[in-house]
């Protein structure tokens, strides 16, 4: 059912995405951050898009998103908090963008009025879960000990390999670390490490068997860090997880090292 205020009833969401053909109407610094091919997604809530008051909610959060060069495991489903990959379908056809968490700017919530999205470019429900999901990550997500990031650092770039070539069909790794904090020089770290599947990707065989090497792979590179050893590791259906479980692990991300080293900015070629 439309929201009954002007924004609403032009059709106005969160995951609506602009007509390019709107993007001369942006704000300057909005039109300043478009390169070739970019594509303008609301990125606030519902509620705050087509909120009537522009006193309350003078502006609307965007996220420009680019067409992927090509596909990485660790972006998908938001295993990484600076980058994700969303499949828009354009025209019908699914075409793979990237958002990054820097590209976020704000724009007068008025242009809504007069402009309605893009029939043709759209995020289906599940892509606009997925982002949702993703931007509340960016403010609330796990930091490891500084002493754990230190002693698995060497393992990163083969994390980051193993997750792109393997990892699409993981919708999140979690870990449970003991102790859970700052470990002494003689102590070493116990890892409990969950790879989760959607249920419907986890019925698949073949996606399976492939989702349980990236398993296999990601406990022998921690075998290989002095000071860590692997109790368990498992491959999981989102449905086998509890909120016990939840309780106890964290969410391990392919920027793990965020508090201490910045990942590579995301920069489309012109």
């Amino acid at each position: 059912m439309p929201i009954d205020t002007p924004i609403g009833r032009q059709g106005w969401r969160q995951g609506s995405v602009m007509r390019k053909d709107n993007h001369p109407n942006l704000d300057d610094h909005v039109r300043a951050c478009l390169l070739e091919n970019a594509r303008v997604v609301i990125a606030s809530h519902d509620c705050d898009v087509t909120n009537e008051s522009y006193e309350k909610e003078p502006k609307v959060d965007l996220i420009i998103i680019h067409p992927a060069e090509r596909r990485q495991g660790r972006r998908a489903f938001g295993k990484n908090p600076r980058e994700l990959e969303l499949a828009l379908q354009l025209a019908g056809k699914e075409v793979t963008h990237v958002a990054h968490g820097c590209n976020r700017p704000q724009n007068c919530r008025k242009l809504l009025e007069n402009i309605t999205p893009d029939p043709d470019a759209i995020l289906l429900p599940q892509t606009v879960d997925q982002l949702r999901s993703w931007l509340a990550q960016r403010s609330n997500r796990s930091v490891f000990p500084d002493e754990f990031v230190k002693r698995i650092s060497k393992i990163q770039s083969r994390i980051d390999s193993i997750l792109d070539e393997s990892g699409a069909e993981l919708s999140v790794i979690l870990m449970a670390l003991t102790p859970a904090g700052e470990a002494g020089p003689k102590e070493t770290y116990e890892v409990y490490l969950y790879a989760v599947m959607p249920n419907d990707l986890f019925t698949h065989i073949a996606l399976r068997s492939k989702a349980q090497s990236v398993v296999d792979n990601l406990e022998k590179l921690l075998h290989d860090c002095d000071g860590v050893r692997v109790i368990d590791a498992f491959l999981k259906s989102e449905g086998e997880v509890t909120l016990d479980d939840l309780h106890h692990l964290k969410r391990f991300t392919s920027d793990y090292l965020s508090h201490k080293n910045a990942s590579s900015a995301f920069h489309p070629q012109k």
